[in-house]
């Protein structure tokens, strides 16, 4: 890695004037100036566009592209694509970062030779501006051990692993040789994205410290409950994602463990936001759809003994859940 290795930071920006200025100023207030800013606007219909030009024409390293509204996957995409840096970094434009975060992150990379750079995460409030820490990770889970997939296991055993992409800086080449980007259409998109990059890193390091701060907006998308459908489906969609990746790794014991984690803890979403979140009056019943129920059922029998299962079955209802899917299995197929 060279002494000054360019960091791209990709900034997907829909309609946030108030908080777009937050975020764009901590990138400039960084301590590590080898970096470029890609602002892209979204089909913006506010004043958001006309701000990131404005950044753009003050500063060389700023780059404001416009596009029709894609949504968040694909401007992230063309983000990805238009970056040149050797490590990438995802910024949310109503979030904002610390001040040495790029200095620390790429110091921690050269130090460790490392794909992928995990960080601490402080989560706060848009309306009351409490700060709690989001992502905390465990240093001796990472003493002595950089092999990506042994610490991704370890992340998912103890449910430290956060799914969330802002959360990581990532190596551009290694993302273009293995030709990943983000899935359009679907909410939760990063537990695709995240774990797949994961899966292909040979080493992960980390600093030890808050480097990001994460917005939690009332009108956010994630927290709107008029979704529940669009959740629904998504987290199926996902779930029959990494059952088919699950098959590819065939003899990876290790990889195929770690799915498999992930693989039970989507699938206790899924069952939280069917019996408790409204899913079960309204998720659509496609052919696709009724495909990953059907895989669902028979991990229901692979995983009866799982100490997670049981007490999430528990809760919500374990036959209530077998008994209904496949009322609309039958149903479908009638």
């Amino acid at each position: 890695m060279e002494q000054n290795s360019l960091v791209s930071v990709v900034m997907p920006v829909y309609n946030v004037e108030k908080y777009l200025a937050e975020a764009v100023d901590s990138v400039l207030r960084q301590t590590y100036d080898a970096w470029e800013l890609i602002l892209v606007d979204d089909g913006s219909t506010d004043t958001s566009g006309e701000m990131c030009d404005s950044y753009a024409n003050k500063d060389c390293r700023i780059r404001a592209i416009h596009q029709d509204n894609a949504g968040l996957s694909g401007a992230r995409n063309t983000g990805m694509a238009n970056a040149k840096g050797e490590y990438l970094l995802f910024v949310d434009s109503d979030d904002y970062i610390s001040n040495t975060a790029l200095q620390d992150m790429i110091e921690t990379a050269r130090e460790e030779k490392a794909d992928c750079i995990l960080f601490e995460m402080a989560q706060f409030d848009d309306l009351s501006k409490k700060t709690k820490i989001y992502a905390q990770y465990k240093e001796e889970d990472f003493r002595g051990n950089r092999q990506a997939v042994n610490i991704l296991r370890k992340l998912l055993q103890t449910q430290e692993y956060q799914a969330m992409a802002c959360g990581y800086m990532i190596n551009c080449k290694l993302l273009k040789n293995i030709h990943l980007s983000f899935q359009r259409g679907i909410l939760h998109e990063d537990e695709l994205f995240t774990l797949q990059y994961m899966l292909q890193c040979e080493t992960i390091a980390l600093v030890d410290h808050t480097c990001y701060y994460y917005r939690v907006r009332e009108n956010s998308i994630m927290y709107d409950k008029k979704n529940i459908a669009q959740k629904g489906n998504s987290l199926l969609f996902i779930i029959s994602q990494l059952i088919a990746l699950y098959k590819i790794y065939g003899d990876d014991d290790i990889r195929k463990e770690c799915l498999d984690l992930r693989l039970r803890h989507m699938y206790m979403r899924v069952m939280a936001l069917y019996f408790d979140g409204g899913l079960k009056t309204q998720i659509k019943m496609n052919s696709q759809m009724k495909e990953c129920m059907k895989q669902i059922l028979n991990l229901d029998r692979e995983w009866s003994r799982d100490k997670e299962v049981q007490t999430t079955c528990k809760k919500y209802g374990w036959i209530g859940l077998k008994t209904d899917l496949k009322y609309r299995i039958r149903k479908r197929d009638g």
